[in-house]
């Protein structure tokens, strides 16, 4: 269980305010409005603890309103962060990124643009009786020209995320405690001529994202089928990271 002091403390040295936030399992944003004595005076105190990655942190918005328009409040909270550890925690749930593929041609994996990193579409793979990763690149559907059905489409795409999960790792040096939020993600699917359950298929992906991540792993999203595609499920993001 998560519990936070928050301190505020008036700029006149005498109204203190002592909130006290518990964070059960679960719960991860509090919201603490705290209204002066005088009633003028409003505090916007955000408390956002994600369990789920183990992330503790303050964030702290003042919204000062002064009848006379002259004075001014200072506000001080006592502000605490754990790590997130996001590899450790991958580990515990079993999830293993492969290995990191670097471009073959003249293009890049991902691109900064600020702190967002686009990343390019990563195929959907499987394990051969070798142990080879082979690009899978069937139709996908039900029809005689399908030879992928729905559920293992859904792999597909979760093992896609892996990919894409492996570098971005890559890309923020094997530190993926940076990830700030994945943005977008956009999935294609090689779907037959009937085919329209691009969402399922793609929710391989998007649930390996927030199993990996945690909230930082949800994302908005785009799904599409393509008639004429080279892997039967592809996926691409759009990341927000944390400078280092």
């Amino acid at each position: 269980m998560c519990v936070w002091c928050v301190c505020v403390v008036c700029a006149c040295g005498v109204c203190v305010w002592c909130v006290r936030v518990v964070c059960a399992c679960g719960v991860c944003v509090w919201c603490v409005r705290v209204v002066c004595a005088c009633g003028v005076c409003v505090w916007c105190v955000r408390v956002v603890c994600a369990c789920c990655v183990r992330v503790l942190c303050v964030r702290v918005r003042v919204r000062v309103v002064c009848a006379c328009g002259v004075c001014v409040c200072l506000l001080f909270t006592h502000v605490h962060t754990m790590q997130v550890h996001t590899e450790k925690l991958m580990a515990e749930k079993g999830i293993v990124l492969p290995a990191y593929q670097d471009a073959v041609w003249s293009y890049v994996k991902g691109q900064w643009d600020g702190n967002n990193l686009y990343i390019g579409d990563h195929v959907g793979q499987y394990e051969d009786a070798e142990g080879n990763m082979v690009t899978e690149r069937g139709f996908v559907g039900e029809s005689d020209l399908a030879t992928v059905s729905a559920e293992q489409a859904e792999k597909l795409a979760e093992q896609a995320s892996l990919r894409l999960l492996s570098t971005l790792s890559f890309y923020l040096d094997g530190d993926l405690d940076r990830v700030d939020q994945v943005v977008k993600v956009v999935g294609i699917v090689k779907g037959d001529n009937d085919f329209i359950g691009h969402g399922k298929v793609i929710n391989g992906a998007s649930n390996m994202l927030v199993e990996a991540l945690g909230d930082r792993g949800r994302h908005a999203r785009t799904c599409t089928g393509a008639g004429s595609l080279p892997a039967a499920v592809t996926i691409e993001m759009i990341v927000r990271c944390k400078p280092k």
